[in-house]
């Protein structure tokens, strides 16, 4: 069996043959809401090219919850490989089933992008509404970067915070914004600012844009949920786990409660898959 996670920056693929797990390997993001055919297509080519043609595969990826964007992802896989069995899910999926796995919650994405669902009776039961990045993503790496890239272009950190901005970007304020700007995609390049904001959320000004970003995510996502205050919550993401002590607090002023959290599914997916 070939188990492929793949979300909007990264894709983390493990193989496990006669009860024996393989190396867990990571290769780009695939997200077919963003990317062409073509371009997700080369990127599974680099993935399989070394696979039995035999094995069993299953695919949970970001942007996979509906039926046109698994048809995608399942056509360019069968024109790499006839594999025996294809099985195309949502990232959610994997994360109620790294996390949650017999138990009933509301699971919730913070990565590049954000996401959340209700999971009941080992089945997703509604995808909450998220509008993406272009309108929402609350709490996601891009809704933060772009938070924190606002508050920097429009001069109000002070010089300290100014300086960490330049050194992690490599230029200056005004080539950032044509750097930006020239990217034919510049999604996942504004949330890779998440690691800078890591660095710098001890600063007030910083951690009050985590804060009000994860405020946000709970308001629009989390509490579409009409049992949200009762419902155990569940996260995955690398924005959650690495955030977790801003997401905690967040959580908390609403009265609610953290049941579980991890950075990447892969791992809690291989002992869910081998069981």
């Amino acid at each position: 069996m070939i188990i492929i996670e793949a979300g909007g920056t990264s894709t983390q693929v493990v193989r496990i043959q006669k009860g024996s797990i393989g190396p867990i390997r990571s290769y780009p993001g695939i997200s077919p809401t963003y990317m062409n055919k073509a371009d997700i297509a080369s990127i599974l080519r680099v993935i399989l090219k070394a696979q039995d043609a035999d094995e069993d595969l299953i695919y949970y990826g970001a942007g996979c919850s509906q039926d046109s964007a698994k048809l995608i992802i399942k056509e360019c896989i069968q024109s790499i490989h006839n594999f025996g069995k294809i099985e195309i899910a949502s990232d959610l999926l994997a994360a109620a089933r790294a996390t949650a796995n017999e138990k009933n919650g509301q699971i919730n994405i913070l990565g590049t992008g954000a996401a959340s669902c209700i999971y009941k009776d080992k089945t997703i039961e509604q995808v909450l509404f998220n509008s993406g990045y272009l309108f929402g993503d609350y709490g996601s790496g891009f809704h933060l970067g772009q938070s924190f890239l606002r508050v920097y272009f429009e001069g109000n950190f002070d010089k300290k915070i100014e300086a960490e901005i330049t050194s992690f970007s490599g230029v200056s304020k005004q080539e950032l914004v044509g750097k930006i700007y020239g990217r034919k995609s510049p999604k996942r390049y504004i949330a890779s600012f998440a690691q800078c904001i890591h660095h710098l959320k001890h600063h007030p000004h910083v951690n009050n844009i985590v804060q009000d970003s994860f405020a946000k995510f709970v308001q629009s996502q989390i509490a579409l949920n009409p049992e949200y205050k009762t419902c155990l919550q569940y996260f995955v993401g690398s924005i959650a786990y690495y955030f977790s002590d801003e997401l905690a607090q967040v959580m908390k002023a609403s009265q609610l409660k953290i049941e579980d959290i991890y950075a990447s599914p892969i791992e809690k997916l291989i002992g869910y898959h081998m069981t």
